[in-house]
């Protein structure tokens, strides 16, 4: 009774789920969408398929089509991706695109690009998968838009794993970089007249330092957190041209005063390039070691803009929590690459519904009596079904980054 009043309570993500599920191709997968989205929204504690399946009211077989669904099921998730930026960027303009990397502890060595990688924030090596996130962020909160599955070299070179895992061809020969990069040219067209600016955090990944190359290429602006040993070149004089030389060595950590967060910076350029940069840098206390490097095309950006755009790092790094605790981020069971992104994809829209749509929403005035979804294809009515036990969970979303001023770390259906 307490899960079908909660499935009640929310009638408006119906509306939610039909404009952004209205891409997927067949009647099933639309129902199904929307009951995973109710579970994640109203199911306390632990997601797993079998307590999401509690969110309709009289079913046997929901458990297994929400199994099917999510880790059968060829539904492209891209289309929903895109429909959910471009529903998000509608209700709440983005003022930046934030990068997230949410490590997510696992158990075995079968799950899709699981495998063991030295965590900063844990001061260890997990076993665990990592998740790149694009988000969109405002001055409120950010919201994750898109996904990538990193794939380590053990991943990208052992053809049976690949395979078991499900893996598509073009996704296992990218390196981290090429990854991100790919993120980043999927994000929604913007108008010319209202770039929006990158800020990311990503030192701890693989070919950082060829990053800022990368993205002066792509005409986007950007704020990106460099390695100390980045290579830059300093403004010279006319007629004295300079060699590279590290971020470290250009910028001296600012002296520690009253245990205020610190900023100063320098004209800079990429070596081989004239365009304009500057490099900031932060030193959040009294201890030098906690500097921080930043990089930005965008040299004429006093302090104040700089610091209102770090702070989106700390609203990402903020998500990125909570969808480990309230959204089911970190209670997926399943081993497949397409599984995972499904799951991503639907604690997303959970996400978002919760932060964006449901507080621009005006309350809907009628509670129309659930209509419950159909069977999904190749199960019979009367099938008794026990869905496979879910496993525990193994510790918190980490991520990764720094915000000024906090001295935290950020960081298809149917069968």
């Amino acid at each position: 009774m307490a899960a079908y009043r909660l499935y009640r309570s929310r009638p408006d993500v119906t509306t939610f789920a039909e404009d952004l599920f209205a891409v997927l191709p067949r009647t099933d997968q639309r129902q199904w969408a929307e009951v995973y989205l109710r579970g994640l929204l109203t199911v306390s504690g632990r997601k797993s398929l079998r307590r999401l399946a509690l969110a309709v009211p009289g079913s046997r077989t929901a458990s297994q089509c929400l199994q099917q669904f999510i880790n059968a099921s060829p539904w492209d998730w891209a289309p929903v991706r895109q429909e959910l930026a471009r529903t998000v960027a509608a209700a709440r303009p983005p003022v930046a695109w934030t990068i997230g990397a949410a490590v997510i502890p696992k158990r075995g060595e079968h799950s899709a690009g699981v495998h063991r990688r030295y965590v900063p924030e844990a001061s260890r090596t997990l076993n665990c998968q990592v998740g790149l996130g694009l988000f969109l962020s405002n001055e409120e909160c950010s919201v994750p838009v898109d996904w990538e599955l990193f794939l380590d070299e053990g991943w990208r070179t052992d053809a049976d794993r690949l395979q078991r895992a499900r893996i598509p061809e073009e996704a296992s020969g990218r390196s981290e970089l090429a990854q991100l990069l790919d993120l980043l040219d999927r994000r929604p067209v913007e108008p010319a007249s209202h770039p929006t600016p990158l800020v990311a955090d990503l030192c701890d990944l693989a070919g950082a330092d060829r990053l800022p190359a990368e993205l002066a290429g792509r005409g986007v602006d950007y704020l990106v957190r460099v390695p100390p040993a980045q290579l830059l070149t300093a403004v010279p004089a006319p007629g004295h041209p300079a060699a590279p030389r590290a971020a470290a060595e250009l910028l001296l950590a600012p002296p520690a005063r009253h245990r205020l967060p610190m900023l100063v910076s320098v004209p800079v350029r990429l070596p081989g390039s004239e365009l304009p940069h500057r490099l900031w840098a932060h030193q959040p206390g009294t201890e030098p070691r906690a500097t921080r490097y930043y990089l930005t095309d965008l040299a004429d950006a006093g302090a104040d803009r700089i610091i209102s755009l770090l702070r989106h790092l700390e609203r990402t790094r903020a998500a990125l929590a909570t969808l480990g605790e309230a959204f089911g981020m970190l209670d997926f069971a399943g081993r497949s690459f397409s599984g995972w992104h499904h799951h991503m994809t639907m604690t997303s829209a959970a996400y978002a519904y919760s932060r964006v749509i449901a507080t621009t929403r005006p309350p809907a005035v009628r509670l129309p009596h659930p209509v419950r979804p159909g069977l999904c294809a190749g199960i019979p009515a009367t099938r008794t079904v026990n869905s496979r036990p879910g496993h525990h969970r193994h510790g918190r979303a980490l991520v990764r980054g720094e915000a000024v001023g906090a001295g935290s770390g950020l960081l298809s259906a149917g069968a």
